[in-house]
């Protein structure tokens, strides 16, 4: 719903900029620039809000989610390995491998 909401604001932003400039064209001048400074500013406080609503949600929600199930898997996994892996792969390389599965998800994605 954010994302719809955001792009809708965006695209309304344009869309009466078009408007804004219609009229001007069509009245040749430029008489209630109030009304449509604001309007337009409200057109961008609300993408933004909604913009940074949406961010908000899908870092909460879903990265977070993500890097918690990502730790759990990788966990068992290296839990339920045999010690014949533990034996030939050093523990530096196995925590350094994990350490940089997780920052993956939790910093670039």
């Amino acid at each position: 719903f954010a994302l719809l909401a955001s792009q809708s604001a965006s695209i309304g932003g344009s869309v009466w900029l078009k408007e804004w400039s219609e009229h001007n064209e069509k009245t040749g001048s430029n008489d209630s620039i109030g009304k449509y400074i604001g309007i337009y500013f409200a057109f961008g406080i609300g993408s933004s809000l909604l913009t940074v609503g949406q961010t908000l949600v899908l870092w909460i929600f879903c990265s977070i989610e993500a890097s918690r199930k990502l730790h759990e898997r990788m966990a068992n996994a290296i839990f339920r390995s045999p010690m014949s892996f533990f034996d030939t792969t050093p523990a530096g390389r196995i925590l350094n491998r994990f350490s940089s599965d997780i920052y993956r998800v939790d910093e670039v994605l």
